[in-house]
């Protein structure tokens, strides 16, 4: 039925009114809905070391000044790059592996390894061994894994046994109060300091630390079975310790340690040029990073070799060195 309730018929006529032609008000679209160029983000990139020696430790006093510690090998134990980008053997032929390497400024360097090894330099290229205390009737020179120092008169080594110096060449044995192997070491300040490894006598990772410069070192619980295998950290309330099976332990400086792991590989090394920017190196190539809230994220290394060290000049600035001779830098 198309008739109106009159009857007639429903002509409904359209619309005629005048029609707005004009344009409508475009506005751009917001900026995240825009094509976005295709930029890969930072990478890790290889640089080319020259050897294929298992490269253990890297410090620098700055970009253009930078040393690794390698085992032995045609380079002779360490290799130095003045930022030309060429990594060149210098006049160190220790007896044994060359495991850490730390510096108090250019021309203030130490190297320290297997069979006692303490050698120092001035950066001149020329490495002059120290003299650390003879063992035990009987005993066999310590093997030294890592230095650190909050200045050029106060330096400690440590290992198979802990050692300190004032800068003048000599050493001095210091007394722990357990037996363990230490690993690692690092402070904030001269009455800061932990040092890291493995309490034989507890079957535990081992956390050394030292209040002030004349106390005493007192344990401090690890919480974990593990072996730890190095410490870091930003400040005195904010401070790491790595180890084996994964394990990463967090600390705010007052003798709790809390368990931040994310795999089960073995953790190497630790760095990080700020609270907020954190490295963690190990196993199979691995790369963490964290931004200091708890959490890791895995960076892709481009190799599946263990790295040993990891450290950095500035944020935009970090090298991670290992097994094979591999080099990482970070960013491209």
């Amino acid at each position: 039925d198309l008739g109106s309730p009159d009857g007639g018929v429903d002509l409904k006529m359209p619309d005629l009114s005048p029609v707005d032609l004009s344009q409508p008000d475009l506005k751009p679209p917001p900026p995240d809905l825009l094509p976005q160029p295709d930029i890969p983000p930072p990478a890790w990139t290889l640089e080319p070391s020259g050897t294929q020696n298992i490269l253990v430790s890297i410090w620098g006093s700055g970009p253009s000044d930078l040393y690794i510690t390698t085992l032995n090998g045609p380079l002779g134990g360490i290799i130095h790059n003045d930022g030309s980008g060429s990594w060149i053997a210098q006049n160190a032929v220790p007896p044994g592996a060359l495991l850490g390497i730390w510096g108090s400024a250019a021309n203030d360097i130490y190297a320290v390894g297997d069979k006692g090894t303490i050698l120092h330099s001035t950066g001149n290229g020329v490495w002059t061994p120290q003299t650390i205390p003879p063992p035990a009737p009987g005993g066999m020179p310590p093997a030294l894994a890592a230095v650190w120092g909050s200045g050029a008169t106060d330096i400690y080594v440590v290992g198979d046994s802990l050692l300190h110096s004032i800068g003048d060449g000599s050493w001095v044995g210091q007394t722990t109060p357990v037996s363990g192997s230490l690993s690692g070491v690092w402070g904030s300040s001269a009455n800061d300091v932990y040092a890291v490894g493995f309490d034989f006598g507890a079957n535990g990772g081992l956390i050394l630390h030292k209040k002030s410069a004349s106390g005493a070192w007192t344990v401090e619980t690890s919480g974990t079975t593990q072996w730890l295998n190095h410490v870091w950290g930003s400040g005195p309330n904010d401070i790491y310790a790595v180890g084996d099976m994964g394990t990463i332990l967090h600390s705010t400086g007052n003798g709790t340690w809390t368990a931040e792991s994310v795999d089960m590989l073995q953790k190497l090394s630790i760095w990080g040029s700020a609270a907020n920017n954190v490295y963690v190196v190990g196993d199979q190539g691995a790369i963490l990073h964290s931004t200091g809230n708890g959490a890791w994220t895995t960076q892709m290394s481009n190799t599946a070799q263990i790295l040993q060290s990891v450290w950095g000049t500035s944020a935009n600035d970090v090298y991670a060195v290992g097994h094979a001779g591999v080099i990482l830098h970070w960013p491209n």
